[in-house]
């Protein structure tokens, strides 16, 4: 039995119950599985996996904050997306890469989760705090920019880049409202990061990349992980022991 929600503007909306969102997640990840079966398996694995996302997420909204904790570091699923190509990565292993990944995907999920199933009135998406003029103000002066940079289209590209980040910004905190969700949230977080630095240990020991590998050209190694920067990976790590540190007096309690 549907159900009815009013948008802000006061039209109605018809929605199929939370459960099936789970159930066109689950059909949907399994005919992009069967897809990958057949061919350019990166791009329907993807596809597949962000169908089980949109399901969990539509379902319970507050599962965006953990989902996206995952999905950040996951800067190599890039390479699935053959589209929206912007500059290459350090190193000098890769030629130009997408601008979409799996972090990028999750806040687009977040902006159709804010349209379709709020929950709470959608003005609220917009953070009380100092930063939000001048990151508007920020936005805008790169938008702007497009119109007489020498590259135009790495100037849209550049724009997209920063309004994906200011998207976080916004809807995070908009699902991430109490404790539990906050708290799985710093959990995937912890986790994510943990099982990178198993990871970054065997790059180590190995002397492999999982993609990249132009950062091993010239004589010393930078472990990336799943990031196209080493540094991008060193930064996730630093936040995650911060994270860890902070979460275990209160795992410790619990």
């Amino acid at each position: 039995m549907s159900i009815t929600r009013r948008l802000d503007v006061g039209r109605a909306v018809q929605l199929p119950p939370a459960e099936a969102w789970l159930v066109a997640g689950a059909i949907g990840a399994a005919v992009f599985g069967c897809a990958a079966l057949f061919g350019h398996a990166a791009l329907f694995a993807s596809l597949a996996a962000g169908s089980m996302a949109a399901g969990v997420a539509f379902y319970e909204p507050r599962a965006l904050g953990p989902l996206l904790a995952l999905a950040l570091p996951l800067e190599i699923s890039k390479l699935a997306f053959p589209f929206l190509e912007t500059r290459s990565e350090l190193g000098g292993g890769l030629g130009a890469t997408s601008i979409v990944d799996a972090g990028r995907l999750v806040v687009a999920l977040a902006f159709v989760a804010w349209v379709v199933r709020p929950t709470r009135p959608r003005i609220d998406v917009l953070p009380m705090s100092p930063l939000t003029l001048p990151l508007a103000l920020l936005f805008a002066v790169f938008a702007l920019s497009a119109l007489y940079a020498l590259d135009v289209s790495a100037a849209r590209t550049e724009s997209l880049r920063l309004l994906f980040s200011l998207g976080s910004f916004a809807l995070v905190p908009f699902f991430v409202r109490d404790k539990p969700s906050l708290r799985w949230t710093l959990y995937a977080f912890v986790f994510s990061a943990g099982a990178l630095a198993i990871a970054g240990i065997y790059q180590q020991l190995t002397d492999t990349f999982f993609w990249n590998p132009g950062l091993g050209l010239y004589g010393e190694r930078r472990i990336n992980a799943t990031f196209a920067d080493p540094n991008h990976f060193a930064r996730f790590l630093l936040e995650a022991i911060v994270l860890a540190t902070m979460l275990w007096p209160f795992a410790h309690r619990r």
